[in-house]
């Protein structure tokens, strides 16, 4: 009876078999696994969305509010600025006037160094420019001016003029006293042009007056001009009338 072989315990190696050449096979060297990567050794930084710059949308929402609100103010501003220069210019028209002096004379006129005693007697012509209103003008100031020095004053009558019209005012001055109280330099000025025939003079008016069309009405000022009256003088005290030519005055509101 044939003999049965012993079952094979323990831990089989494997020979190197040889290859047809007859060299044995060379086995393969193994190497340990690496030890696992111990990580990053700082805490990562919390995710960007944690961290925000945007205003909530309650905020965002009264700045837009308000923006809007400043803006209507400013241009409701404008508009009503607007509509005051224009409705006074489309109601009222130019609230101006036109002076003209016609004549101007000195029925006497005594100077020395140290006084001044004259009469001036002038007619002006005053046009209502305006095409829409009326004017009435209630304070009519007028001085006659030698060079920046007021020699007398007067006030002249309120008067009317409608819409384009023209009227003539007669304007009276005089000096207050015989030793004026002006400097000496001023009165020696003068006597110096009255003994060469000529004294130039300027004749100037300050006016308030309303212009009215229909209910409206607005008061308006004004400042008139009239340089470079040249009065011509005849010998000794002799009266001095003003030369030919047109003597426009200018207006100033």
């Amino acid at each position: 009876m044939a003999s049965t072989a012993p079952p094979e315990t323990g831990t089989r190696t494997e020979q190197p078999q040889p290859n047809p050449q007859g060299q044995p096979q060379s086995v393969p060297y193994a190497y340990p696994a690496p030890p696992p990567y111990p990580g990053y050794p700082y805490a990562a930084p919390p995710p960007a969305a944690y961290y925000t710059t945007t205003r909530p949308y309650a905020v965002e929402h009264q700045y837009h509010v308000f923006s809007r609100v400043m803006c209507m103010i400013m241009i409701t501003f404008l508009i009503g600025m607007i509509f005051l220069l224009i409705i006074p210019l489309l109601v009222f028209g130019k609230y101006t006037s036109e002076f003209q002096v016609e004549t101007l004379s000195v029925p006497s006129f005594n100077v020395s160094d140290t006084s001044l005693k004259a009469n001036w007697e002038a007619k002006v012509k005053v046009k209502n420019v305006n095409e829409k209103s009326d004017a009435y003008y209630y304070h009519v100031e007028s001085s006659i001016n030698y060079k920046d020095s007021i020699l007398a004053v007067s006030l002249v009558n309120p008067f009317r003029l409608g819409k384009k019209d023209t009227s003539n005012i007669n304007v009276e001055l005089a000096s207050k006293a015989e030793h004026s109280g002006m400097e000496d330099k001023i009165l020696k000025e003068i006597g110096k042009d009255r003994s060469g025939g000529a004294v130039t003079f300027n004749l100037k008016f300050g006016v308030v007056a309303v212009f009215s069309s229909g209910i409206w009405k607005r008061e308006a000022r004004m400042s008139i001009v009239c340089d470079d009256l040249k009065v011509n003088f005849g010998g000794g005290n002799g009266a001095g009338t003003l030369s030919s030519g047109e003597h426009k005055c200018v207006t100033y509101i």
